[in-house]
This record gives C-alpha cells, sequence and structure tokens, in this order.
C-alpha cells in the first residue's frame, strides 16, 4: 500500500512517492527500495503503487522494448499497457484461457517530456490522464483532498506534493516513511 502523487506546474511534471511498503498488519514497514521503476530513459518517470510482481513485468518488458517510453499520446501509454497484460498472463496473472484480466493491485503514475500530462495506469488496466493532479495507491483518497485543499491556498508543484503525502502518511495507516519526489520538464506552451 502506497501514496504516489503526480503534478504539474510551470511547465514540469513531479511526481512523489511514500516508501511505506505493507503487506497487511501484520507486514508493515520503510523499505529502502525506490518507488519509482528502474529506467534508462531520462525523459520519463514511473512510479509504482501495489504489488511489486507489475513493476517487475514493467521493469522487464521495457528491457527489451525501451520504444514503449517514446509515447507522445494515448495510443503509445495503450501500447504499453497491452504489454503489461500479455506479460502479467505469461507470469500467471490472470486466467488466459479465458481472456480474463480482472483488477489488480497495481497502479502506475506516469509522466514524460514527450507530453503535457500525467499519465495514470488503473487497476483494471485502464488509462486517465490529467494536467493538473492525480493521486493513486491506498492513500489516494486523502491525497486528492490535500491536494484540493493545498490549491486552493495557491500551494502547487513539489511543495504541494511533499504536503500533501506528509498530510496522508499522517492520517493513513499504510502510507509513510521518507517522501520521494522525481521531475521531468514536459511539452507545453511554456516549455516551446
Amino acid at each position: 500500500m502506497t501514496i504516489l502523487i503526480g503534478a504539474i506546474h510551470d511547465g514540469v511534471a513531479y511526481i512523489g512517492a511514500d516508501s511505506l511498503w505493507t503487506w497487511d498488519e501484520q507486514f508493515v514497514r520503510v523499505h529502502k527500495s525506490s518507488k519509482f521503476a528502474d529506467l534508462a530513459n531520462q525523459n520519463v518517470l514511473i512510479a509504482t503503487a501495489g504489488q511489486d510482481k507489475f513493476t517487475q513485468i514493467l521493469e522487464k518488458i521495457l528491457k527489451t522494448e525501451s520504444k514503449l517510453l517514446d509515447f507522445e499520446d494515448k495510443d503509445g501509454i495503450y501500447e504499453l499497457v497491452d504489454a503489461i497484460q500479455v506479460e502479467a498472463v505469461k507470469h500467471g496473472v490472470g486466467e488466459p484461457e479465458n481472456n480474463q484480466l480482472p483488477n489488480h493491485d497495481l497502479g502506475f503514475l506516469i509522466a514524460s517530456s514527450n507530453t503535457d500530462k500525467i499519465w495514470c495506469i488503473e487497476p483494471d488496466y485502464g488509462v486517465t490522464c490529467f494536467d493538473d493532479h492525480i493521486c493513486t495507491g491506498s492513500g489516494a483518497f486523502l491525497g486528492e483532498s490535500a491536494m484540493l485543499a493545498l490549491s486552493k491556498k495557491g500551494i502547487f508543484g513539489e511543495e504541494a506534493i511533499r504536503i500533501a503525502i506528509e498530510t496522508v502518511s499522517a492520517l493513513h495507516p499504510f502510507c509513510g516513511g521518507p517522501i520521494e519526489i522525481r521531475s521531468v520538464k514536459i511539452k507545453g506552451e511554456k516549455n516551446e
């Protein structure tokens, strides 16, 4: 369980993550590894929530198909999602004989210098995009509330993400630990 928050401000996309890793009430601890996927492409950020298996599947795919990170629109993201689904079935996630891919404990926030949005891959493999902010993970509703309140006070970008993750961590039993925030300059009017 986790909290991931992405936000866009002044031509920069920010994604922040907590560092608490949980399985249930029996396993709650700060983890030493990042919730950001290990990518060779420095123009793309991907933060992950949910089961580690899906992060591992994503990283395996991108080692051989790094071109999937060169997306510029939703069609490119759909290609990435399709690759995740195919690989998930190969690894025993879902029921390939019935062509079923149920909701899973996954969530990805993605920002790329090729777009002006933050993309979210949802547990049902749906894709949504936002040009302001988005949260995913177990603390998403609290994160959305904090981001809305901060925006009404004129606080945006990295500062808003840090305050929102701190707020979620104080209120949600499965979110917490040190915060990591990364950024990438994005395509848009302010950058051209």
